[in-house]
C-alpha cells in the first residue's frame, strides 16, 4: 500500500467545538500520524500521513461526523513524508 502525508486545511465552525481532539481521536483509530492546531484566522490545520485509502477516509469523517463542527471547505497539499510516531496537538499559530 503507497503511503502519503497531506496537508490539511479546515473551514468553517472548526474551534470552540473539540474539533482537534476529534481529529486526534479520528486519526488515532485508523492508525495514521500527523498534527493539527488551530489557527488564528479560525480555520484548523495540520498534516496527516498513512495509506492513500485511510487518508480518505480520514478526510470523508472529518466532513461529517463531528455533530457540533460545520466543515465548509477543506484545502489540501502533498507534503514529503516524515517519520513520526503518532497524531497530536500543536498549540495555535
Amino acid at each position: 500500500m503507497k503511503a502519503e502525508r497531506i496537508y490539511f486545511k479546515v473551514s468553517g465552525k472548526v474551534q470552540g467545538v473539540g474539533f482537534r481532539w476529534f481529529l486526534q481521536d479520528t486519526a488515532r483509530e485508523l492508525l495514521l500520524t500527523g498534527w493539527t492546531r488551530n489557527t488564528i484566522t479560525g480555520s484548523v490545520e495540520g498534516e496527516i500521513q498513512g495509506t492513500t485509502s485511510k487518508i480518505a477516509l480520514f478526510l470523508a469523517d472529518i466532513k461529517i461526523k463531528h455533530s457540533w463542527a460545520r466543515v465548509d471547505n477543506i484545502e489540501t497539499e502533498a507534503r514529503k513524508i516524515l517519520k513520526e510516531e503518532e497524531f497530536t496537538i500543536r498549540p495555535t499559530v
